[in-house]
């Protein structure tokens, strides 16, 4: 501890004003010293004089404290830093929205403000979309070619005005930056869905969810998924409809997410196993499948009839083509089987591999491709 006088001398030998009783001091800085602006600056200007050898040392003692986030749950800062990873950029819109977008958007009940700011934000939104897609209009219209936007913000249910927030995000243009060794494409429904993926996988429980095919007013035909995790729905993913992308006057195509951050981002705590030191063995499949198999639905059976030894499994290729009856594609799997406790024989893998056939025949009419 330094002396008061101590303390008032030095300060006041750097032309510093001084009111106080010794206890609590007002310090005034002189005009060219722009650099002090906080109580921890004053510290360190008296600490530099006095000598930092000439301080005691002594143990910091502090009270200890627990951080208030759960490990069971996907902090919103930890979602946001791995879409900025991605190259999206954070937006902050208006919970108050234009009624005409909204309704092209979102074509459900909203809830009515009574004394708008103004006429284009005279309803609460029911999704971040429509302000996502303003600010994404906006871009192009100023000729930015690439743009990728996201937020974490509440959206209103019309009918009961409950609260629910989501993450949500935009992203317009070229795939990647212009460069001479890459390909130039816009941005697709799989480009998107990566991102979203990348999200999921945060929560270390990305088996339980699953992407269904599912129409949306908003959305276009084929390019829509909604996002189940288990039995719940938690979000939405797709393409803007032409025809809207029309009535909007977006100049390039949008691909457009949501996820509930409660049910869609709660995490599983980490489980930590010992590398096991049997060889794995891995099997190759190609199978003929109806168009309408999903590959979900593809990638269930196998784990179902594989059992606890599929250690991974792997989607390798989707192929359609003239060899194929009409109305049939051919899908390719990578199985990984492995034993922790013993080293798996091929004939057991064989085995596995063979009753793996066999469900997919019995579930889903899938042949073995041979040719």
């Amino acid at each position: 501890k330094i002396a008061s006088d101590t303390v008032a001398d030095l300060l006041g030998r750097l032309g510093m004003k001084l009111e106080g009783d010794g206890k609590e001091w007002r310090v005034t800085p002189p005009s060219w010293r722009f650099d002090i602006r906080i109580e921890e600056d004053l510290i360190e200007e008296v600490a530099r004089l006095y000598g930092f050898d000439n301080i005691p040392e002594a143990d910091a003692i502090m009270a200890q404290a627990f951080t208030p986030w759960s490990e069971t749950h996907v902090r919103n800062e930890r979602a946001a830093d791995l879409l900025v990873d991605r190259g999206y950029q954070e937006a902050i819109t208006y919970t108050f929205t234009d009624a005409a977008t909204q309704a092209v958007l979102c074509p459900e009940p909203a809830l009515a403000l009574s004394n708008p700011i103004s006429a284009d934000l005279g309803v609460m939104r029911v999704s971040l979309w429509p302000g996502l897609v303003q600010a994404v209009r906006d871009n192009q219209r100023r000729q930015q070619s690439r743009v990728r936007l996201f937020e974490i913000g509440r959206r209103y249910a019309g009918d009961t005005g409950a609260e629910t927030e989501v993450i949500a995000g935009a992203a317009s243009g070229a795939v990647v930056p212009e460069q001479w060794d890459a390909e130039a494409r816009g941005v697709d429904f799989f480009d998107v869905k990566a991102d979203v993926e990348a999200l999921i996988d945060l929560t270390g429980a990305a088996h339980e969810f699953r992407f269904m095919a599912e129409d949306h007013p908003t959305l276009h035909p084929g390019q829509s998924a909604r996002i189940w995790r288990g039995e719940q729905a938690v979000g939405w993913l797709g393409a803007i409809h032409p025809e809207h992308q029309r009535r909007l006057d977006l100049t390039y195509p949008v691909v457009v997410f949501e996820l509930e951050t409660q049910a869609g981002l709660g995490a599983r705590i980490p489980e930590f196993r010992e590398i096991s030191r049997y060889p794995a063995i891995r099997r190759d499949i190609a199978v003929v499948v109806d168009e309408a198999v999903t590959v979900n639905a593809l990638r269930d059976a196998v784990r179902a009839s594989a059992g606890a030894l599929l250690n991974d499994l792997t989607v390798l290729s989707v192929y359609r083509g003239r060899q194929f009856e009409k109305g049939k594609k051919s899908i390719a799997l990578g199985l990984q089987l492995q034993d922790t406790s013993r080293t798996l024989t091929d004939n057991e893998a064989d085995a596995i591999v063979a009753r793996v056939i066999e469900q997919l025949g019995l579930k889903l009419n899938a042949t073995i491709r041979d040719k």
